[in-house]
């Protein structure tokens, strides 16, 4: 039996089950789950409730911040530098104002509320999208063989040994993701 028939079938089912006794109930869920091969909790569940729009499924909070946000969001984290959210989140007020008052930046007020309330966590989430994606697996620093079981590893525990030792370094590359030989 094809879904559509299967959804026929209930819509034409539910107003009989609905107004039915409990025994005259058994009798049509038992016709029901004979015809379906649905699982009889399942078919309790359709014939009282009947079929849901997938829409009104969306379980959580409606969205707070509109793709109007974020669209007012990009130019000012571009504008600064393209910071960091924490350090951004708090000059979010000052940055704001600025271009509002010199006409180059038109936010609407009720979008300049909401960009002001944005916290740095939201900010990245917003962001995460226009962020570089960090190059992995490439660097230049080789581990040291030589006194790797010799020198001893610093813990939480403070450490009373002042004795001049070995120190080994890590070194960090800077480069714009081109190493050259």
């Amino acid at each position: 039996m094809s879904r559509t028939s299967i959804r026929e079938l209930v819509e034409s089912w539910r107003p009989r089950y609905l107004e039915a006794s409990r025994k005259e109930k058994g009798q049509t869920l038992d016709e029901f789950v004979a015809l379906t091969s649905y699982q009889r909790k399942s078919a309790i569940r359709l014939l009282r409730h009947g079929y849901r729009p997938k829409h009104l499924d969306q379980r959580g909070q409606p969205r707070l911040y509109t793709p109007d946000v974020k669209a007012a969001l990009l130019p000012v984290w571009e504008a600064c530098g393209c910071i960091c959210s924490k350090c951004l989140a708090p000059f979010l007020p000052e940055i704001v104002a600025v271009p509002n008052r010199g006409g180059g930046l038109s936010i609407r007020p009720e979008t300049e509320k909401l960009l002001l309330q944005l916290s740095p966590a939201t900010i990245d989430r917003m962001l995460k999208t226009h962020r570089p994606k960090p190059l992995r697996g490439r660097s230049t620093t080789k581990p040291g063989t030589l006194f790797k079981h010799q020198i001893p590893v610093r813990t939480f525990a403070h450490w009373n040994d002042a004795r001049p030792g070995f120190l080994e370094v890590d070194l960090v590359a800077h480069f714009s993701g081109i190493m050259s030989p």
